[in-house]
Formats: C-alpha cells, sequence, structure tokens
C-alpha cells in the first residue's frame, strides 16, 4: 500500500525544508567555484554540475524557481566560451540564486525568474 496524500505531502513539505537550509552552502560553494575560474579548469565544471544539482531537486519540492535559473547555469556552462562577460553573467545568476534562496528560506512565494535580465542573460548567450 502507497502512501496517502497527506503523508506524501508531509514527506515533500520535509524534504523542500531540507533542500531549503542546503541552499546556503551550495550557493557558496559555487561563489568559490567561481572565484577560481581564472585559474582552475574544473571551477567551470563545478558551476556547471552544480546548477544540475539546483534544478533537479528543486522541482522535486516545488521551488521551480529555482530549478529554472539552476537548469539555465547549467545549459550556460556547457556552451560559452569564458572570459569577463561570462564571469560577470554568472555572478548575476548567482544573485538570483541568492535572492531566490532567501525568499524560500522565508516562507515566502518565489517569484517566477523569467523576466529576470540576469535568468535571460544566461538564455541569450
Amino acid at each position: 500500500m502507497g502512501l496517502s496524500a497527506e503523508a506524501l505531502a508531509a514527506c515533500l513539505l520535509e524534504l523542500r525544508g531540507e533542500y531549503v537550509l542546503g541552499l546556503g552552502p551550495r550557493l557558496q560553494e559555487l561563489r568559490e567555484a567561481l572565484s577560481r575560474c581564472g585559474t582552475d579548469p574544473e571551477a567551470r565544471v563545478a558551476i556547471q554540475r552544480g546548477g544540475h544539482r539546483l534544478a533537479g531537486t528543486a522541482r522535486t519540492v516545488g521551488l521551480d524557481p529555482i530549478g529554472t535559473v539552476g537548469r539555465a547555469l547549467e545549459g550556460f556552462c556547457a556552451r560559452t566560451d569564458w572570459g569577463a562577460p561570462a564571469l560577470g553573467t554568472l555572478s548575476g545568476a548567482l544573485e538570483l540564486l541568492e535572492e531566490l534562496s532567501a525568499r524560500a528560506a522565508s516562507g515566502g512565494p518565489l517569484p517566477e525568474p523569467h523576466g529576470d535580465p540576469r535568468l535571460q542573460s544566461l538564455l541569450v548567450a
């Protein structure tokens, strides 16, 4: 016999709380990787993987806006030549993720990021 709808909702709420608690350290890892991009070729891979990890779990726990930015971050890293403009775009994306993370931690609703220029920069590059 499967979980009741209430039990499933409770499990997802608990997972969401754990995910939100882990956002700070994950975003800090991304910031640290961004700071190493000029000297460490693995930093780009770390940012790409970090975006992937954020995206998959965010959607599972109902934090789709974070998942949207994470997926865009992952795609940007996979297709973009690196240099000063790319680093600025990545920094803006991390700012957006930090804002969304703070909203999630406060329990407030997350705004859809589709109109945010920081997300658009990831998508058009």
